[in-house]
């Protein structure tokens, strides 16, 4: 279920309450909503044009995370202040989000400051909080008129110091950042705090690469690597590594740091098929001087992927007579 918290506020220290204790002591009736939403709100920037800032309007960007078309018509994205009791909205218009496809509404401008958002997939006027505030996307066109939205909340966030949210509240954003939910919009677990991070502005639109959700898992390179080759200088040496991957294949090899001239890599074959292993010889020669290497051996697919192993080779001094004679 989709639970809404409201916090109450003394001074020092700021509690938060289930629903039903915050509806008793604050007087305000908290619902719980429908479980995760098809559509969500994915991002939100609310510095625009302040002094600083990254870009020029505020925006509120909303995601289709489901794996079907989802109807905007008669839905609208919504802010209230931190601890405000008033909804502002502006209304959506009659489109269909395909899956894993965005949709930007910008908002107001606190200045001729930043660059430009670029073209929005609507235009509003609300006028968001850089920091703290709440934003919903309401199932109505118009202004919701109960504080907590009446059960007309879609999707919310609370973020900064706000006082009502899902579960726990989402960071703050800044002139520099903005708030994102996780898995570019894929992620909603009904928990604002574990759903957002502050980061990097990226504001994507209707026309912006779309991201399915759901769907087919990338398997990772997988390495079979000795942890250590040892032996003596003025004797070579050398170990067998291997890697696969289970939907790819591993076709090249190479030492990405720690060696040096005398240890190098030899014999390179290529996983014969989606799952086998590719091999390769790591060689240390006899003229390298005793000393430890952490030899850092990287291993790429055909799917742009890589993964590394570090071998550690270990070259002891040369024989000592005893040694010579056995």
């Amino acid at each position: 279920m989709k639970t809404l918290i409201t916090a109450i506020s003394s001074p020092g220290r700021k509690t938060l309450l289930a629903s039903v204790l915050a509806a008793a002591l604050a007087g305000l009736a908290v619902p719980a909503s429908a479980a995760p939403a098809s559509v969500v709100i994915s991002q939100v920037y609310g510095a625009g044009g302040n002094a600083g800032a990254s870009y020029n309007r505020d925006f509120i960007e909303l995601f289709n995370r489901s794996g079907v078309a989802q109807s905007l018509t008669g839905m609208s994205v919504q802010y209230q202040s931190a601890t405000g009791t008033t909804w502002q909205a502006t209304a959506l218009p009659n489109v269909t989000l395909q899956p894993g496809q965005y949709f930007l509404v910008t908002g107001a401008s606190g200045g001729a400051v930043g660059a430009d958002v670029g073209t929005a997939d609507q235009t509003g006027s609300l006028n968001l909080s850089g920091t703290t505030g709440k934003v919903a996307l309401a199932s109505q066109a118009a202004a919701m008129t109960v504080a907590d939205g009446g059960g007309k909340i879609v999707d919310l966030v609370g973020f900064g110091t706000a006082n009502l949210f899902e579960t726990t509240v989402a960071p703050a954003p800044s002139n520099t950042t903005s708030i994102k939910r996780g898995g570019q919009g894929c992620v909603d677990t009904d928990n604002n705090g574990a759903d957002f991070a502050a980061g990097l502005i990226d504001p994507r639109r209707s026309t912006s690469a779309t991201n399915a959700c759901g769907g087919p898992v990338v398997q990772p390179i997988v390495t079979d690597c000795p942890s250590a080759i040892s032996t003596v200088q003025g004797s070579a040496a050398s170990g067998l590594l291997k890697a696969s991957d289970a939907d790819s294949i591993v076709n090249a090899a190479s030492i990405s740091g720690g060696a040096v001239a005398g240890i190098a890599l030899s014999g390179f074959a290529p996983a014969a098929a989606v799952g086998a292993s590719a091999s390769v010889s790591l060689d240390v020669g006899a003229s390298v001087p005793s000393g430890s290497y952490a030899v850092v051996v990287n291993f790429s697919n055909g799917d742009a992927q890589s993964l590394s192993c570090t071998v550690s080779v270990k070259v002891a001094g040369e024989h000592t007579i005893p040694q010579i004679q056995g």
